[in-house]
């Protein structure tokens, strides 16, 4: 039985279909560098950090460290410089926080009484 997560109010079940897309998306850009060698290695983080964005967009976060961890894997045997990798994992880590920030649709406590006042003044009710 899949497990629940709750974004903004519903409940959507953690399936495997997310961890599908990150090994996916994965061996395609594994392939992509493979193919064009000269042209997107450079580029490797920035095709994992767009993969990593779509995952946490479309699922969650849990599919996304997945992509995030095999990308510092393949990172680590094409290149393996330390201030790239940390570089490279900071960002990550940074995207998947705010991408998951906004998922939630997170909202202060004071604009979110604020709301709720206003509401029940158009409403006519008293508190």
């Amino acid at each position: 039985m899949p497990k629940n997560s709750s974004v903004n109010g519903e409940f959507r079940f953690i399936r495997a279909d997310g961890f599908l897309f990150a090994v996916v998306y994965a061996a395609m850009a594994v392939a992509a560098c493979q193919l064009f060698p000269g042209h997107l290695q450079p580029r490797q983080h920035d095709i994992f950090l767009v993969g990593i964005v779509l995952t946490v967009y479309r699922f969650t976060w849990r599919p996304a460290a997945l992509l995030l961890a095999a990308g510092l894997v393949i990172s680590a045997l094409a290149n393996p410089s330390l201030d790239s990798l940390a570089s490279f994992a900071l960002v990550s880590a940074f995207l998947m926080t705010v991408m998951a920030r906004l998922q939630t649709g997170f909202v202060p406590a004071r604009e979110k009484a604020a709301a709720l006042h206003r509401l029940q003044e158009v409403a006519g009710i008293r508190s």
